[in-house]
Parts: C-alpha cells; sequence; structure tokens
C-alpha cells in the first residue's frame, strides 16, 4: 500500500444510498490544477460499477475503502 493511501472501514448502509442511485457524486470544490491536467468543479470523471454486485450488498455488510493522493 502505498504510503499516502487512507483506509477506512464502514457498513454498506452508509454509501448503498448514493451507489443504488447510480450517481457518483461530483467534486463540489474549487478546480483542481496538477502538473499536466486539469479538473474542473464538477468533474466526476470515468468510472466503473458493478451494479449487479452492488444491489446485491446488503446493507450491514462491513466495506474496506481505500482513498490517495494520485498528486
Amino acid at each position: 500500500m502505498r504510503a499516502d493511501t487512507s483506509v477506512y472501514s464502514l457498513e454498506a448502509a452508509v454509501v448503498l444510498p448514493m451507489l443504488l442511485a447510480e450517481l457518483p457524486p461530483p467534486h463540489k470544490d474549487f478546480p483542481i490544477i496538477g502538473d499536466d491536467y486539469v479538473l474542473p468543479a464538477g468533474w466526476i470523471g470515468e468510472t466503473a460499477f458493478h451494479w449487479d454486485r452492488i444491489r446485491q450488498c446488503p446493507p450491514d455488510e462491513q466495506l474496506v475503502v481505500q482513498a490517495w493522493d494520485q498528486s
């Protein structure tokens, strides 16, 4: 695991409503400017979801979420 990775554990019920709406949350903050890219406010990006698996996930399932800084 990368040094700049954060790991969280949560119940699926926390994120299932957003996932089942099939809408990833937009980036609501200011634009992000990197060395060779710009992400405007509202940017969602490319995502891949396994909807069949998400719909079968029980609300009390424990999920592990990894978040990392790609800068």
